[in-house]
C-alpha cells in the first residue's frame, strides 16, 4: 500500500508549502532586522538634521521593502518555477507582513533599552505594508512569468497606476 502524504492547500503541493513556509520565514526574519539595524544606524547620521532622518528612514525602508519581496517571489519561482500565482502572492504578502511585525516587535525592544520616550510606529502600518507586500508581489510575478516585456511593461504600468489612483481616491 503506498504512503499517502499530508494533504496540502488546494493547489499547493507539500514541496511547494514547505518552500513557501522557509521562504517566508527566511526572507521576513532578513527583512526585520536589515530594517531594525537601518533605523539605528540611521539615528547617528542625522544627529545635525533631525527633520530629515525619518523622511530617508521611510525612503529606505521603502526600498529594502521592496527588495526582500521581490527576493520571496524570485526564490520561489526560481526553486518552484510552475508554482501558484496565488500561493506566490500569498508569499510576498506574509514576507510583508511578517517582517513588519518582527520589526515593529523589534523596535519596542530596542527603544526598551535606549531611547525609552522616543515615538515608535503604530501597528496600523502593518495594513500599509501588506496592500505595498501585495503591489510588490503582483509586480514582481509579472516580471518573472511573463516573457514578452511589452506586455509586462504594460502589465505592470496598469497596476501601479491603478493602485495609485487608488490610493489618492482613499486618501481624498
Amino acid at each position: 500500500m503506498a504512503k499517502r502524504t499530508p494533504e496540502s492547500a488546494p493547489g499547493l503541493p507539500l514541496a511547494d508549502r514547505q518552500l513557501i513556509t522557509k521562504t517566508v520565514l527566511i526572507t521576513a526574519v532578513l527583512l526585520a532586522v536589515v530594517l531594525a539595524l537601518m533605523h539605528v544606524l540611521l539615528k547617528g547620521f542625522f544627529t545635525d538634521a533631525p527633520g530629515w532622518l525619518e523622511k530617508v528612514r521611510v525612503a529606505l525602508s521603502l526600498v529594502l521593502f521592496w527588495v526582500f519581496i521581490t527576493a520571496t517571489i524570485r526564490v520561489l519561482h526560481e526553486f518552484s518555477p510552475k508554482i501558484n500565482p496565488l500561493w506566490a502572492t500569498i508569499a510576498g504578502v506574509l514576507t510583508a507582513g511578517v517582517g513588519v511585525l518582527l520589526f515593529l516587535v523589534a523596535l519596542r525592544v530596542l527603544a526598551g533599552f535606549y531611547d525609552s520616550d522616543a515615538v515608535l510606529p503604530s501597528y496600523r502600518m502593518v495594513w500599509f505594508y501588506l496592500l505595498g507586500g501585495l503591489l510588490a508581489s503582483l509586480i514582481s510575478l509579472i516580471r518573472v512569468r511573463i516573457r514578452s516585456q511589452v506586455w509586462s511593461l504594460g502589465l505592470q504600468v496598469l497596476l501601479v497606476g491603478g493602485a495609485a489612483a487608488a490610493f489618492f481616491l482613499w486618501m481624498n
